[in-house]
């Protein structure tokens, strides 16, 4: 990575975010030159974020070209807000793609009432991926933060017994497709802070899993305990890069 790389004219926020996802970015290998890349867009924040800091990465890091195409899935719940969704993505330079699909009447069959989530983010990225494909890209980028590679971790610990949260980047279909997500290191506090400082559109999530899925319960479980330390988002991401398996109880375990 380059000792010195120049954000001119940029806030103090953007600056920060934009060095931090560049070490993302060269810690796991993220990017190459004139990669053509599909970036997913909820309309939340974060894909905002995302979008606008991959927009100026190439100036921010001496020309290191990419090709951006926004997509928004239209999940089928119903929302107003797209075309003002659309019409700020426009003022980038780039064009929304947006994909209506009826996910919403498929993720509440018997079999995954009690997590709805899972199957629609797998109908998503099916979604995503074909898209991608159609227009000859083979790299998807998400807006996951360090918030949720940890959320995501206590999600997996408490409901599933294991040890596991997200990959930076995830190769699929043996490396035919790949995911990145080159906020890893982003804070949500100072994402929000970027937000307003952009003036991102309002956008309503009308997804009736929303306010109730297990995320959110550990979202909120998961802010009071980021309020004991100022280090404790750091340092429990750092124990997901480098963990002690010395000192886990598989070692020694007779039944598996």
């Amino acid at each position: 990575m380059p000792d010195d790389i120049l954000y001119p004219r940029r806030s103090k926020t953007e600056t920060v975010l934009l060095k931090n996802m560049d070490r993302a970015i060269w810690d796991y290998d993220m990017l190459e030159e004139n990669d053509k890349i599909v970036v997913g867009i909820s309309g939340g924040i974060d894909s905002l974020a995302l979008l606008n800091l991959l927009h100026i990465y190439p100036e921010a890091s001496f020309g290191f070209f990419i090709n951006l195409f926004p997509v928004y899935i239209d999940l089928g719940f119903g929302n107003n807000s797209i075309e003002e969704l659309a019409s700020y993505i426009c003022k980038l330079g780039l064009d929304l793609k947006i994909i209506k699909t009826d996910i919403s009447t498929k993720i509440y069959d018997k079999d995954t009432r009690q997590n709805p989530c899972y199957k629609c983010a797998r109908l998503r990225k099916k979604v995503i991926f074909e898209y991608a494909v159609s227009i000859g890209c083979f790299k998807v980028a998400l807006g996951h933060n360090r918030d949720d590679f940890l959320d995501t971790f206590l999600m997996n610990m408490i409901y599933c017994g294991e040890l596991a949260t997200m990959k930076p980047k995830q190769d699929f279909f043996k490396g035919y497709m790949t995911i990145i997500r080159p906020m890893l290191y982003l804070d949500k506090k100072l994402i929000m802070k970027y937000s307003s400082e952009k003036e991102y559109p309002f956008f309503t999530n009308n997804c009736p899993e929303s306010v109730i899925s297990k995320r959110i319960k550990i979202k909120n479980a998961a802010r009071e305990l980021f309020e004991i330390s100022p280090s404790a988002k750091r340092n429990m991401l750092k124990a997901l890069q480098r963990p002690n398996i010395e000192y886990l109880l598989n070692t020694g375990l007779k039944r598996k």
